[in-house]
């Protein structure tokens, strides 16, 4: 079992999901990389940097602690911005890839089927053979592959997903 996330914010984690098991293809709010990229290594935001509000302006005590570690530089939040690309070093790219081509089922839950990883992964699913399942509220062009290879589900994820471990389990 895997969990590819385009969420950033963690939740999986807190909610008892396993590293191991979980790819965040979009990164994680809660860390911090070199903005120069001098190292890959991300970190942890300092507890002491304190959550602010849109345009709420960031004091030089805050500054302070956003900096790399290395180099001195800037640090950025370890996430992918809209102008960048998927690589395997930060996000997964070719390990997502891989499992989604050796899957036998894809459950896509709650996208709009915007960006480019989860479209490889459920047309790499879909030319593997998997069965992929389209669980939203609103239909969206994974339900149209969903449609011929496995199935489409309109509700919430909470209660659906809860329905497909079941049958798994027992089936």
């Amino acid at each position: 079992f895997v969990l590819v996330t385009q969420n950033v914010d963690g939740l999986h984690a807190r909610a008892g999901s396993l590293d191991r098991h979980v790819k965040a293809i979009h990164g994680d709010i809660q860390q911090m990389r070199c903005a120069r990229a001098c190292v890959p290594d991300r970190v942890a935001i300092p507890d002491a940097v304190p959550a602010l509000a849109k345009g709420e302006p960031v004091s030089d005590e805050v500054k302070a602690l956003l900096v790399c570690g290395r180099c001195g530089g800037m640090a950025r939040p370890h996430v992918l911005w809209f102008d960048e690309s998927y690589d395997e070093e930060r996000y997964h790219f070719e390990t997502v890839r891989r499992l989604a081509a050796e899957a036998a089922l894809v459950v896509v839950a709650g996208t709009s089927a915007q960006t480019n990883l989860p479209w490889q992964v459920v047309t790499l699913g879909q030319r593997a053979g998997a069965t992929i399942v389209d669980l939203n509220l609103e239909d969206n062009p994974f339900g149209e592959i969903a449609k011929n290879s496995g199935g489409v589900i309109r509700g919430p994820a909470a209660a659906a997903l809860t329905a497909i471990v079941d049958r798994l389990l027992v089936g």
